[in-house]
């Protein structure tokens, strides 16, 4: 069998959630069973059913190593376990700055997040209210295990753009910096820089700053949004 169909054959198990996997996100190998829990997080959460393929840990016989280390690539690992932590459901309140020195305006609502396809990507749904008005958003996050970087996309109910973002997580695994352009409507593209931090488990906190006129009429990054968050009960 050519690489070509060996790849096809990776892509065919990955989607159908990689019963036979033999490894772990972080890549090790997995036990005979998969351990409780691990479905949600960055564990052995792929191996979950036998399926025809074999027993749990097993891969079909002859696969290149080449394809083996597409396989362990596939897998979600630590950077997914991160993500995880999110999921829940959530109410926040938060302030946003329209310019320097003017008074913020009140936020609240509720976010749902979810993860999916295997506990490879997080969903955070928004709705809300922002300035008096009706706001929905949906935020994707994913860790590429290739670039070892998170990337994150934003779509909201108050534009017809996606936004993306790249960054990186603290030592901790607790401080999440991401930047990103967006399309201003009033002055074209400008650089945002959000940071995400787990407070504890039951609350987290997300502050975006962007550039905008200082005193001296030249750009000054400034907070612009912060939300905080409380996990329902």
């Amino acid at each position: 069998m050519d690489l070509s169909r060996w790849l096809l054959t990776g892509l065919v198990i990955a989607a159908a959630g990689c019963a036979s996997c033999p490894f772990r996100g972080d890549g090790t190998e997995c036990e005979d069973e998969c351990e409780d829990g691990d479905e949600d997080g960055g564990g052995c959460l792929l191996c979950e059913d036998e399926g025809e393929a074999g027993k749990p840990g097993e891969l079909p016989p002859g696969m290149p190593p080449e394809m083996v280390e597409y396989m362990k690539l596939s897998l979600p690992g630590p950077g997914h376990a991160r993500l995880a932590r999110i999921v829940g459901e959530w109410d926040y309140v938060g302030d946003m700055w329209p310019a320097p020195g003017a008074p913020p305006t009140a936020m609240n609502g509720e976010m749902d997040a979810r993860m999916v396809l295997g506990g490879r990507y997080l969903v955070e749904d928004y709705e809300g209210t922002s300035m008096g008005l009706p706001f929905a958003g949906v935020a994707t996050t994913a860790f590429d295990n290739i670039q070892q970087m998170y990337l994150s996309s934003w779509i909201d109910s108050w534009s017809t753009g996606i936004m993306y973002s790249t960054g990186s997580a603290d030592a901790t695994g607790k401080v999440l910096t991401m930047s990103g352009e967006m399309v201003d409507p009033m002055g074209g593209k400008c650089t945002m820089r959000s940071v995400s931090t787990e407070i504890d488990a039951d609350h987290m906190k997300m502050e975006m700053y962007a550039p905008m006129p200082g005193a001296d009429g030249k750009p000054v990054e400034m907070k612009m949004m912060e939300l905080r968050y409380t996990r329902k009960k």
